[in-house]
C-alpha cells in the first residue's frame, strides 16, 4: 500500500487545534475604545481580501495592491515575535499616523490562550498575559513586571521547536530558533529569510 505522507495531519485525533493559533487580531489607535480593525481567524484557510474603496480606486496601484494584506500578515508575525511589522517606509507611516497605536492578539499556544499587546512606536513595552480575552487589558492594564512578553515568546518557541525532527541547519549545525520558523511559515512576497 502506498504511504500517505499526510495521514498524520489528516487524522483528527492527532491534534485538536494548531500548536500556535492566532485567533484574533485587533488594531487600535490608542485614543478610542473602538478598534480600527478587529479580525477573528479560524483554524484552516483564512482568506484576506483587500476590498477597494473610492479612495483606493484612484491610487496608482494595480487593482488589489496597496490595501494592507501584507501589513496584516506582518502584524501577525509582529505579535508572534518578529522585531518589526514592515519596511521602514510603512513603519514610519503607521507611527506618524498612529503614534499611540498598537496591535493586540489572542494567540492560543498548545491549547492555552495568551493576550498580546505590541505598540507601533518605539519606547513602549510589549506585553503578554495568559488570558482568554483582550478585555482583561482594559480592566487590569498590563505591566512590565507581571505581563512579560518574554515569557510568551519563550513559550511559543518551546512549543514550536520541541517536536522538530531536525534541530539544526544541515550546513553549519547552528540550531533552529523560533524566528527561523516564523519566517518560513508565514513568508510574504519579499521572502525575508535573513
Amino acid at each position: 500500500a502506498p504511504m500517505n505522507l499526510f495521514a498524520k495531519l489528516n487524522n483528527p485525533k492527532w491534534r485538536e487545534s494548531p500548536l500556535v493559533w492566532v485567533r484574533r487580531l485587533v488594531i487600535r489607535d490608542g485614543f478610542s475604545e473602538k478598534p480600527l480593525q478587529d479580525v477573528s481567524l479560524k483554524p484552516g484557510l483564512n482568506i484576506i481580501w483587500g476590498k477597494e474603496t473610492k479612495g483606493t480606486e484612484k491610487q496608482a496601484f494595480q487593482p488589489g495592491h496597496g490595501l494592507g494584506k501584507t501589513t496584516f500578515c506582518r502584524l501577525i508575525r509582529f505579535c508572534l515575535g518578529e522585531s518589526s511589522f514592515g519596511q521602514s517606509r510603512t513603519v514610519a507611516g503607521v507611527q506618524n499616523d498612529f503614534p499611540d497605536g498598537y496591535v493586540e492578539a489572542v494567540i492560543e499556544v498548545s491549547g492555552k490562550s495568551w493576550c498580546v499587546r505590541r505598540h507601533f512606536s518605539p519606547g513602549h513595552s510589549s506585553f503578554a498575559r495568559r488570558e482568554k480575552t483582550l478585555s482583561t487589558f482594559v480592566h487590569r492594564p498590563p505591566t512590565s513586571d507581571s505581563d512579560s512578553y518574554a515569557a510568551f515568546s519563550a513559550t511559543v518557541a518551546a512549543v514550536s521547536l520541541n517536536n522538530l525532527e531536525e534541530k539544526h541547519f544541515l550546513a553549519d549545525q547552528k540550531p533552529f530558533r523560533w524566528g527561523h520558523l516564523l519566517a518560513m511559515c508565514s513568508r510574504d512576497q519579499e521572502a525575508r529569510y535573513v
